[in-house]
């Protein structure tokens, strides 16, 4: 009866371990702007991304610089700036859906 307990009970919590895996393998990761000015480039929607991965540029008086990176791997879900738009730094410019 014991060992039917702890088999039940490690049961479920590989039940749960998996389960919170899934949903968080699949979460969404709103990417901010660390820098304001004018969009002049934007990835595209469904395109991987890594780790560092630029996301949206914007020009300066030096050239065009990463406004926006990603903090993690996974693939663009929304991009919700333009070239040509204004940005401020700290609004989300892209979503991501987070991938292990």
């Amino acid at each position: 009866e014991m060992k039917r307990k702890l088999v039940l009970v490690l049961l479920a919590v590989a039940v749960l371990v998996v389960g919170a895996h899934t949903v968080l393998a699949g979460a969404s990761v709103e990417e901010k702007a660390v820098l304001g000015g004018t969009v002049t480039w934007t990835i595209a929607t469904g395109t991987p991304v890594q780790e560092g991965s630029e996301l949206v540029r914007i020009a300066t008086l030096t050239g065009a610089v990463a406004a926006a990176r990603s903090s993690t791997k996974g693939v663009v879900q929304d991009v919700l700036v333009h070239s040509g738009d204004t940005i401020k730094k700290g609004i989300v410019v892209v979503r991501i859906t987070k991938k292990n």
